[in-house]
C-alpha cells in the first residue's frame, strides 16, 4: 500500500529537530507538491465564484474533509503551515494577491 501524501503531517518536530518553521514548511513543501496545488486550485475557485477575500484555515480544513472523505482516512495537515501557505499562494498567483489576510507570524521571518 502506498503511504498517504500527507502521513505523519501534523506530527510536532521531533526532538531534536533545530529548523525552524519556515524550514520545516519548505521541507514539508518540497516533499508534498500536491498541497499547494490543491490549495491554489481551491483558492482560484472560490476567487472564481466572486470571494474577494477568504480565509486560508477554511481552506485547509475542506482539504482536509475532501481527502478524509475520498479515502476514508483521517488527513493529515498541519495548521502551523497555513501563513506559510497563504504568502506562497499569493506571491506566485498574481490573481490571488490580496485574497488572504495576513498577520505577522512566524512565515514573515
Amino acid at each position: 500500500m502506498q503511504p498517504n501524501l500527507f502521513d505523519d503531517a501534523d506530527e510536532p518536530a521531533a526532538p531534536g529537530d533545530n529548523r525552524t518553521p519556515y524550514q520545516r514548511f519548505r521541507d514539508f513543501h518540497a516533499d508534498n507538491p500536491g498541497v499547494y496545488i490543491a490549495l491554489r486550485e481551491m483558492a482560484r475557485s472560490l476567487k472564481a465564484k466572486g470571494l474577494p477575500r477568504y480565509g486560508i484555515k477554511g481552506i485547509f480544513e475542506t482539504l482536509r474533509y475532501t481527502m478524509a472523505a475520498e479515502t476514508g482516512r483521517p488527513f493529515k495537515l498541519n495548521n502551523n503551515m497555513t501563513a506559510f501557505y497563504a504568502r506562497l499562494l499569493m506571491d506566485r498567483c498574481p490573481d490571488l494577491k490580496g485574497f488572504f489576510e495576513t498577520r505577522q507570524s512566524d512565515a514573515d521571518a
